[in-house]
């Protein structure tokens, strides 16, 4: 009786077990070892009940589990798969134990569970353990602890702040990536302690490592502003907190800290501080210069003449202007043009005392003072050392660059006692040094006064030539020097005012250039002898070439081409019937930039001469580049044709000149004897008093039709 009946022991067995099982805090089943299920607690009867599995209760007892999770479908079937063989492993005794995570949510509720099975008992093919435990609440918390995480990492990364904790027993950082992104370092770089302070600038690493010493030996906060240095070199300001950590025998074991990216904060507080010097600097300085400006220069004149007129000395003004600095502006880019200033400013202020004032005036023009100045010999020293300094080489950019500067100097109190007229003084011997040829200096006299006036009344009544109509064109016929008919013309300006008559190309034409009146009369000039020579074709003569003269302002215009072609297809002229003439030296100031110029005209049929060859100092590998047909000699050349050194200039010329297949055109010819041995050295045509001055477009009809009678006269003879 008291072992009662199987049955009975079966029975109470099965409630033992039950019992235990439902005391469980999961939803248990167990499986025999062929998967079968044969006990459940109260938990799994109603986790049953779950979109999945869907048994009724008591209908799971008997059934083949793994059967059951392999013939799963739908969204839950890849999970119910790795359960099946999870579990099969454990019964075979290939795994101890198996889990895994799965998502059981419904439309009213999200809910995970994990799956875990383990062996029944120690022995193998027992049966196993499954249980269905609910982790809703755990993988909840893990989601919002991840959110929390992700916002804080966001938040560090906006406010640049980043998260840092130093492990004192193996001196290894662990960084945050704002940390990484805020000292450039990789982000999978492992850094030491001393990867850190070596970014530290070094002159804030002595109160940096004071900070941290403090922190670890009393466990107390710290904090400190220091500058770094990233990788790429760039320096910022960083503000650092750390605290320490103490491990279990209360020792400090390691800090954690933030740097935050303080720089721009660093930067507003400097401008609130520096913004009542800023404004005032930047109201006496040049903008692009950053040399003191007139206001700044004009004051300091005055007090210099003040201090000179007490202690008996004297005071120099010296005023400059660059020599080339338009053509470099306009074929190269206004931004080149001022880095240009900003590199000939540095060059002045290198060449004069701290007592001394370097300014610049206005666009390529600065006035240097030098107060309290002994004698014309120490400015005249002064003067030469800026000459050179200018004149060296400038590298701008990709550029080498090379311009000079012509120099005016006045004195007080010999040429003027107040700031205006020494400004204004120098600014006249200035011009005088720039008439000369430039690169040179010279001093203020009076009679200097006069040619500013001459000056000033030219460009004046210049603006007003063309309105009033006073310009004109005549004609220099070029004759072959074998047959002697003429075989072409150069267009040369004439200017006559209605009050001092005719005045000279050689007093305006740079005037014109400096004052930017050349483009608008060189088209002038340009349009007008196309005109003639369409007035000249229409009238029954036969097509010469007209050659016209093309100064630099113009030549260097982007828009330079196209008004040429406008002007051929306005007046009907062929391109071939066209010749520009550009100097050597114009070609020379930037050969790379002038032969792409020439490309344009010379493919659309224009002809090329270089004007006045020999005076310049071009090189042959330059010369072979530029797309020319005609090589003038000039006349300086011409009249030294009679004696031996002279004669072989010209040879030389003239033979170069045909090895690169150019006509050659001497200009300046006026004795027979110089157009007959030119003739003989093989040089094709010529002009010049000899032949004819430039005469009116009238005087050149008469003078053709003259040579067709001629010619004609000849021929029927």
């Amino acid at each position: 009786m008291l072992r009662g009946t199987p049955e009975q022991l079966s029975r109470s067995e099965t409630a033992r077990q039950a019992s235990i099982l439902n005391a469980l805090p999961a939803n248990i089943a167990l499986l025999d070892n062929e998967g079968t299920i044969v006990s459940v607690n109260d938990g799994w009867k109603m986790f049953a009940r779950s979109a999945t599995l869907q048994f009724e209760p008591g209908q799971d007892l008997g059934l083949d589990y793994l059967q059951v999770c392999r013939e799963v479908t739908g969204l839950s079937a890849e999970e119910a798969h790795l359960a099946a063989d999870g579990i099969r492993s454990v019964l075979n005794g290939s795994s101890k134990s198996f889990s895994i995570d799965y998502d059981c949510s419904s439309p009213a509720r999200r809910r995970w569970f994990e799956l875990s099975a383990i062996p029944l008992s120690n022995e193998s093919h027992k049966g196993v353990i499954v249980m269905h435990r609910d982790v809703t609440a755990g993988i909840l918390d893990q989601s919002e602890l991840a959110l929390l995480a992700q916002r804080l990492s966001l938040a560090t990364e906006v406010a640049k702040m980043g998260v840092w904790e130093w492990d004192l027993r193996t001196n290894e950082l662990t960084w945050d990536a704002t940390m990484f992104a805020l000292y450039g370092f990789p982000p999978t770089a492992k850094l030491s302690y001393a990867d850190w302070i070596r970014a530290v600038h070094p002159e804030d690493l002595a109160n940096l490592e004071a900070s941290l010493k403090r922190t670890i030996a009393g466990g107390i906060e710290g904090r400190e502003d220091f500058r770094i240095f990233k990788t790429d070199g760039t320096l910022r300001y960083v503000s650092l907190a750390e605290r320490g950590v103490v491990d279990y025998s209360g020792q400090i074991c390691r800090l954690i800290g933030v740097n935050l990216d303080i720089t721009e904060s660093k930067k507003a507080d400097a401008d609130v501080l520096t913004n009542q010097a800023l404004m005032t600097h930047q109201a006496e300085h040049d903008f692009l210069t950053n040399l003191p400006n007139q206001m700044v220069l004009r004051d300091r004149i005055d007090q210099a003449i003040k201090r000179a007129s007490r202690n008996q000395q004297k005071v120099a003004v010296l005023f400059l202007d660059l020599d080339g600095f338009k053509h470099i502006n306009d074929s190269l880019g206004h931004p080149i043009g001022d880095k240009l200033l900003q590199s000939v400013a540095r060059r002045l202020e290198g060449c004069v005392r701290a007592s001394d004032t370097v300014s610049r005036f206005g666009g390529d023009e600065f006035v240097v003072l030098l107060p309290e100045t002994g004698n014309s010999d120490g400015t005249a020293i002064s003067a030469s050392r800026i000459l050179d300094a200018v004149a060296a080489t400038h590298s701008v950019g990709q550029h080498e660059l090379q311009v000079s500067t012509c120099i005016g100097i006045s004195i007080y109190p010999d040429d003027g006692v107040d700031c205006d007229t020494l400004i204004k003084n120098a600014d006249a011997a200035m011009y005088q040094a720039k008439m000369a040829g430039g690169a040179s200096y010279k001093f203020f006299h009076a009679n200097m006064n006069v040619r500013a006036v001459e000056r000033q009344f030219i460009e004046q009544n210049l603006r007003r030539a063309l309105e009033r109509k006073e310009l004109s064109l005549h004609y220099q016929p070029k004759f072959d020097l074998d047959t002697r008919i003429i075989m072409g013309v150069e267009a040369l300006l004439r200017w006559n005012h209605p009050v001092r008559g005719a005045i000279s190309p050689v007093e305006f034409i740079s005037i014109a250039e400096d004052c930017g009146l050349i483009w608008p009369i060189g088209m002038w000039v340009l349009e007008e002898a196309c005109r003639q020579a369409r007035v000249w074709l229409d009238a029954g003569l036969p097509a010469i070439r007209v050659a016209v003269n093309v100064s630099g302002g113009q030549f260097q215009s982007e828009h330079f081409q196209d008004k040429v072609m406008a002007i051929l297809e306005r007046t009907s002229i062929q391109a071939q019937c066209l010749e520009l003439e550009v100097t050597e030296s114009l070609l020379m100031k930037s050969p790379e930039f002038t032969a792409l110029l020439l490309q344009g005209p010379r493919r659309k049929g224009v002809r090329v001469a270089i004007d006045d060859f020999g005076t310049g100092y071009s090189s042959l590998s330059y010369l072979q580049k530029f797309p020319i047909d005609t090589l003038k000699v000039d006349q300086s050349f011409v009249r030294q044709i009679e004696s031996p050194d002279g004669a072989n200039i010209v040879m030389a010329i003239i033979n170069m000149g045909r090895n690169l297949g150019m006509r050659i055109v001497a200009e300046g010819v006026e004795t027979e004897q110089e157009a007959a041995l030119l003739k003989d050295m093989g040089c094709e045509m010529a002009q010049g008093y000899y032949f004819s001055r430039p005469i009116s477009s009238s005087a050149f009809v008469a003078l053709m039709e003259q040579q067709s009678k001629g010619t004609a006269s000849s021929s029927h003879a």
